[in-house]
């Protein structure tokens, strides 16, 4: 046989070949969407490591057990009960309004965001034991320069609270805080998803920890511009909240406010060095 002509039937040969395996891998991929289609979860968290096994394995990621599971840390999903002011338990944890302080005095001149009672989630994330934290926002900063505008106080002592009507505040609609204990794996978009993952495997990953509530505290951040480069065992996601219209004015509907700080400092209630950042899409 002709060297050339041989060449050349090889070539065609080896093309034949991938062109196989790239529609056997496209079959593949575009079966498991359909499959990924039809799976619901019905709590919108992983409560502890037994369901996280449960749903890799209806996923089809048990292969991937050994590397997911050693990732999984504690976290705080939040949920939002609207309230009025007057419904509100004084010292309780909650978004909106006016904050509650030893006797009404002003803590801050940026405009209250939330409050969170520290004996509400004792023992369940690295937050103080006691007290209360008082998150305010500079919002001239947060919306020019989108980074660092987050301001926490830290109060021990909550004798004597009251109504802080002198405090400005973000948004005047109350919502009271509850808290569900869950499971947080990195974000699907992060370095260590994209190195562990093969294209489709991304997917069911994705699908394993998507979530319509993204209001969290500890555990990883799930970013919607970017991923963080963030390890939690030397950083504490303070908070993690989605900012809707309805609950924070002038604000894009896609928005995100996260506060992160060094966990040896929150360890001993220091919260004076944060950092903060706004994410959110543009529509």
């Amino acid at each position: 046989m002709d060297l050339s002509l041989a060449i050349a039937l090889g070539i065609t040969l080896v093309i034949a070949i991938l062109l196989i395996a790239f529609n056997n891998v496209s079959k593949d991929k575009m079966n498991y969407q359909k499959y990924l289609k039809n799976i619901f979860f019905t709590q919108d968290y992983i409560p502890d490591k037994s369901e996280l096994q449960h749903r890799l394995s209806l996923l089809k990621l048990e292969q991937y057990a050994p590397l997911i599971e050693p990732k999984a840390v504690d976290m705080l999903k939040i949920t939002f009960q609207p309230a009025e002011e007057t419904c509100a338990e004084i010292g309780s944890s909650k978004m909106g309004g006016y904050c509650d302080t030893n006797f009404g005095k002003p803590l801050s001149n940026n405009s209250f965001v939330l409050q969170i009672n520290c004996e509400e989630i004792k023992n369940k994330t690295s937050y103080p034991s006691k007290g209360m934290l008082y998150f305010f926002v500079d919002t001239e900063k947060m919306i020019t320069e989108k980074k660092n505008f987050v301001e926490v106080q830290y109060v021990s002592d909550l004798s004597d609270l009251q109504l802080c009507s002198k405090q400005s505040r973000l948004c005047e609609q109350v919502s009271v805080l509850h808290f569900t204990a869950a499971l947080s794996l990195p974000d699907p978009y992060s370095l260590w998803a994209k190195e562990t993952f093969g294209d489709m495997e991304q997917e069911g990953y994705y699908k394993l920890i998507n979530t319509d509530n993204v209001n969290q505290i500890g555990g990883y951040p799930q970013s919607i511009t970017q991923h963080f480069d963030f390890n939690p065992d030397t950083h504490l996601l303070l908070l993690q909240i989605e900012c809707m219209e309805s609950s924070l004015k002038n604000m894009p509907k896609w928005a995100r406010i996260y506060v992160f700080v060094d966990k040896e400092k929150a360890q001993v209630n220091d919260f004076s060095s944060l950092t903060s950042y706004l994410q959110y899409f543009e529509e």
